[in-house]
């Protein structure tokens, strides 16, 4: 992952060949004539409309220059800066991008930063950065402007951030106690009692985290304490990023959410359950090499509907250095695009589907009861954690992750239907793994490290079917890899489903289930094991 100067320098040498780069994984924007303000792309409007006037090609210049000192990168800031402010005062009460509180509250952080690294402010100029600076001040005031969400965070850090301009002691004090009051009440609405942010995607937890760090060592420096409770959460939020991180260091691709390698976070091995969010996580340090530990993260529930996929009862799974499951990620936000419903969809995610319905989410207060993590055991022989879906009509679906101290994963699905259903269990692979059939039941996943076994052990599933077919996953916005994904399809009224995963090489073989007395056994190291599924 390319560091943020990296990034900035990637901008500006693009810029120089007439190439406008709002964000990485973005399309290219010519500009051999100028920026064009009202610039449409042809597919995502909304996103690159709101991103190009964030100014966010701006603070890469200015910042490109602090390093460089090349003194056309000062004309080049002052030329885009101009022209978008004539381009403002001319259509600022007609672009909707424009003014969005996304756009405002990136372009005034991008403005300040402009102005404080190349502005000089003189008697000539200094209405002009005042006009500029009040009217988003006014936009971020405004509670009809105001979203309940990450963007309403956004908002708040950058009347934070204006306070130090603004000369006017009256109009100070308000717009920091506004901010100050809705930045309180965002962390409590926005994060669990876990500190995990609810909007459902490792990369907004870390964003949003970020984001609220920053505003609180601000207001540190001008002595202004944000609250011991909500101080306490933002540090759980922080400390939570270690722990979700994936051995490798990088975040899972669980909603909206890209390839991101964390170097600077220590990752740390403790099991994680939070059931305001739906969340828990199961893993083991391996001493020797950290990128060989054990990872498991099981999702069901929700709180917000923002950057929600269809991934309730879903989970990844990494082991002995390689992923073996995984998530789909987020590719883009375009809801007209047929491939973001693919990505947002159950059949992206490695979950249990009924063939041919789907369910929707009403509201999170009733839904939470349908919809949920239900109960996890963690002891030094198994963890099991149990979510359930009840929101498909006429069906209840019941999930639960089991991890033996061997590693050896039993997934136990069970279903509960007013009338027969086709019954899909999805299992979505790493790009990196190859797949070849050992029989209907069972399937052989290999990669340059291990090979891992995935197998359905019902032994009365007659009608079992199997395949492998393609699935898509996005690690960069607006692009996707093609990888593999395993299903298992039965048609059934009132059943179980057991299905195991583990690593071949480490010794674990010969597992049953027997179905009479719901009895797990299996073979490791000449050593054979055996406990009850429903225990």
């Amino acid at each position: 992952m390319k560091t943020r100067y990296e990034i900035a320098e990637e901008v500006v040498s693009n810029y120089k060949e007439n190439k406008l780069l709002l964000k990485i994984g973005f399309d290219l924007i010519d500009i051999s004539n100028g920026i064009d303000w009202r610039y449409k792309h042809t597919s995502n409007v909304r996103t690159y409309s709101v991103y190009l006037h964030t100014l966010d090609f701006l603070k890469s210049i200015v910042m490109v220059y602090e390093e460089t000192k090349e003194e056309d990168l000062v004309i080049l800031a002052n030329k885009i800066l101009t022209s978008w402010y004539e381009y403002n005062e001319i259509r600022k009460d007609i672009d909707e991008f424009v003014w969005n509180e996304h756009a405002v509250s990136n372009r005034l952080h991008n403005i300040l930063y402009y102005f404080e690294k190349l502005g000089e402010l003189t008697a000539d100029n200094q209405k002009y950065f005042d006009t500029i600076i009040e009217e988003h001040c006014d936009f971020l005031i405004d509670e009809n402007n105001y979203r309940p969400n990450n963007h309403g965070i956004m908002m708040d850090k950058a009347l934070i951030e204006s306070v130090s301009y603004i000369r006017n002691e009256k109009i100070k004090k308000l717009y920091l106690s506004k901010a100050l009051y809705r930045i309180k009440l965002a962390i409590f609405r926005d994060f669990s009692r876990r500190g995990v942010h609810l909007e459902n995607s490792p990369e907004y937890h870390r964003m949003v985290q970020k984001i609220l760090h920053i505003t609180n060592q601000t207001l540190i420096k001008k002595n202004i304490k944000i609250g011991s409770e909500e101080h306490r959460l933002i540090n759980l939020a922080k400390y939570f990023n270690r722990i979700m991180l994936k051995p490798n260091s990088s975040y899972p691709l669980i909603g909206d959410t890209g390839y991101i390698y964390d170097k600077y976070t220590k990752k740390t091995f403790e099991d994680f359950v939070d059931y305001d969010s739906g969340t828990v996580i199961f893993q083991q340090e391996h001493k020797d090499n950290l990128e060989e530990s054990f990872y498991l993260f099981f999702k069901s529930g929700y709180k917000r509907k923002t950057h929600k996929h269809k991934d309730d009862l879903s989970f990844i799974l990494t082991m002995d250095g390689s992923d073996i499951i995984t998530d789909s990620g987020k590719y883009n936000y375009d809801k007209k695009d047929n491939l973001r419903d693919y990505f947002t969809s159950q059949n992206a995610h490695s979950t249990i589907i009924i063939s041919n319905k789907d369910y929707s989410y009403g509201n999170p207060i009733s839904d939470q009861f349908d919809l949920e993590i239900k109960n996890v055991k963690i002891s030094d022989d198994l963890k099991v954690a149990t979510g359930i879906n009840n929101l498909y009509p006429n069906c209840k679906l019941k999930r639960t992750v089991i991890v033996t101290s061997d590693h050896l994963v039993i997934i136990l699905d069970e279903v509960l239907a007013e009338e027969k259903v086709d019954i899909i269990q999805n299992f979505i692979l790493s790009e990196q793994l190859s797949v070849s059939k050992i029989d209907n039941k069972s399937y052989s996943m290999v990669d340059n490290k291990n090979t891992f076994v995935i197998q359905n052990l019902n032994k009365n599933f007659d009608d079992l079917e199997s395949s492998v077919s393609e699935s898509k996953i996005s690690y960069r916005f607006n692009e996707y890899d093609e990888n593999l994904k395993i299903s298992f399809t039965s048609s059934m009224i009132n059943s179980n489903i057991v299905t195991c995963i583990y690593n071949e090489n480490k010794g674990i073989k010969n597992v049953q289930y027997n179905n009479k007395n719901n009895i797990l056994t299996y073979e490791i190291n000449s050593k054979i094991k055996e406990f009850n599924l429903f225990d």
